[in-house]
């Protein structure tokens, strides 16, 4: 088992907080194990109630929100601190009348989480608005598949470890299978994003069909790191599969993918305006072991996978990030920003006479002082000293920091 640091330390810095920690990500990215880590280290005095809504024990008897402060209600202690604790949440309709009333006495500490980035928006309505901290749980960073071959599997080679993250991924259940289980890995990856599509999107939202879901989904997978439109997915559809989907539908479908995090929004970013561009955005998949698993050409796009796994490797680190442009910059492939801090970066496979100019050209028309990276597959790790550009092997950015 893999200690998850970063995330138990976020867990450390937030308990006893009077506010409602809310940890949210995809469907087994580790969100109880982690609860269950933070958990261990609780002392005799701490009462405890722990609900998970994955097992029938508790969603057999608890099936609203009446029911659930109910249960909570008996269990709780008024002389001592209790740390109520309850997983996948959203399976209780107006789940949230029940946490704002919990979060009401001082000696309640509340901890939920959810499959659904809608956690924190519409579906939490104005009841704990102001009143929780969000936590984003995700698969597991390379740095971390790399501890656990390391530690675990006694495996030093660095090649080797990257290129079967680079194959499969980073979900902690896969950890569960050697490392080289080909069929039985890809199996557990498509039985996830099996149960995600049904029980996530399809139930939920009521579709009838699938085709048209995993079609759109195939789609956007096909075609991380480029920028398209609904217009562009209609008319491949029409093409390829006679579908008469709308746009809007289309849009709808997207959203249903983003909310499950299986698919991620990047946003366009006015380096010197300083402003998000709304309507400019790609998309990345939560995990590269999900695009690998669904499509079977793991060569197809190398440079935009590659440009996934820093992507993600870039939000695990707790960055907000943009992709960025303006009038005089074609576009920067990520601008990431945490606190003061800004970083760009260029993403290519290799850096060759035929793209340097433009790779390095782009980060060059940025007129400020922060650090500015060029990430490839090239076995260098060096600065140059005239454009302040630090040049990086994809690897050795992974398991920077």
């Amino acid at each position: 088992m893999i200690k998850r640091n970063s995330y138990l330390e976020q867990l450390d810095k937030q308990k006893n907080i009077p506010l409602i920690k809310v940890l949210t990500g995809i469907r087994k990215c580790g969100k109880s194990t982690i609860l269950n880590m933070f958990m261990d280290q609780f002392n005799g005095n701490d009462n405890v109630i722990y609900i998970d809504f994955n097992n029938l024990t508790y969603s057999s008897k608890i099936k609203n929100y009446l029911e659930l402060n109910s249960y909570i209600e008996k269990r709780i202690k008024n002389n001592k601190k209790n740390f109520i604790i309850i997983d996948e949440v959203q399976e209780i309709d107006n789940f949230q009348k029940t946490i704002n009333s919990l979060s009401l006495k001082r000696n309640n500490d509340i901890y939920i989480t959810g499959s659904n980035s809608k956690l924190l928006s519409s579906e939490m309505s104005t009841l704990i608005t102001g009143k929780n901290v969000k936590i984003n749980i995700w698969p597991l960073s390379f740095k971390e598949f790399y501890s656990w071959c390391i530690d675990g599997l006694k495996i030093n080679d660095l090649n080797e470890i990257y290129n079967n993250y680079f194959k499969y991924g980073g979900m902690p259940g896969r950890l569960l299978y050697k490392l080289d289980a080909q069929t039985e890995i890809t199996q557990y990856l498509k039985m996830i994003y099996s149960d995600i599509i049904q029980h996530d999107i399809l139930q939920r939202h009521d579709i009838k069909d699938v085709n048209e879901l995993t079609n759109i989904f195939l789609y956007v997978i096909s075609n991380i790191g480029e920028e398209f439109s609904v217009v562009n997915i209609k008319n491949y559809l029409k093409t390829h599969n006679h579908s008469n989907i709308s746009e809007a539908t289309i849009s709808n479908y997207l959203s249903y993918l983003e909310e499950t995090y299986l698919i991620r929004k990047v946003h366009k970013y006015d380096v010197v305006g300083k402003n998000i561009l709304n309507n400019q955005y790609k998309y990345y998949a939560v995990d590269i072991g999900f695009r690998n698993a669904n499509i079977n050409s793991v060569t197809l796009n190398t440079g935009k996978m590659l440009e996934n796994i820093v992507y993600n490797d870039l939000i695990c680190k707790g960055y907000d990030v943009y992709i960025g442009k303006n009038r005089y910059i074609p576009e920067i492939d990520f601008v990431a920003k945490k606190n003061s801090e800004t970083i760009y970066f260029q993403v290519c496979e290799h850096l060759t006479d035929d793209n340097r100019q433009r790779e390095e050209g782009n980060l060059l028309k940025i007129n400020d002082s922060f650090k500015k990276y060029i990430v490839s597959y090239d076995k260098f790790n060096s600065v140059e000293p005239n454009s302040g550009i630090e040049y990086i092997n994809i690897v050795d950015w992974l398991l920077k920091n």
